[in-house]
């Protein structure tokens, strides 16, 4: 197999794993307890499901280790700290999208809730700052 085609292969199955992780850590024991505000995980799936998903997660994850052996790819080297600057990145997105201004063709809001939301998204994207500022 060509060097270019063992990259993408490598790409692709990194893809794959990290899907098969997410279901395998949603369908762990506890893993709806948290600190969660605006949403609520409603347990929809029964025991039996739950197993037949998780032995096809497993067999999966075997099936990539194997890809993986086969054709000697290495794991990609992953930075924690790049993932967290990526996901406030996409908070501070969504921040500034919903300043009032930006919301403005979902109707009109109050003078009084304009500047209360201002208000609440300014001190955000203030946390967000900090956040920002802090180096690995």
């Amino acid at each position: 197999m060509n060097e270019n085609y063992r990259r993408v292969l490598a790409v692709y199955l990194n893809e794959i794993e990290r899907n098969l992780e997410t279901i395998r850590r949603e369908l762990q024991p506890g893993s709806k307890e948290g600190d969660s505000v605006t949403y609520v995980t409603k347990w929809d799936m029964t025991k039996d499901s739950k197993n037949a998903i998780l032995g096809g997660v497993s067999m999966m994850l075997n099936q990539t280790r194997l890809i993986t052996m086969l054709y000697g790819l290495s794991p990609q080297n992953e930075s924690s700290a790049r993932n967290v600057r990526g996901a406030l990145l996409g908070i501070r997105t969504t921040l500034y999208d919903l300043h009032p201004e930006a919301l403005q063709g979902c109707g009109t809001l109050s003078q009084k809730d304009e500047e209360k939301l201002g208000a609440y998204i300014a001190k955000m994207l203030e946390i967000l700052d900090r956040m920002d500022r802090v180096r690995a």
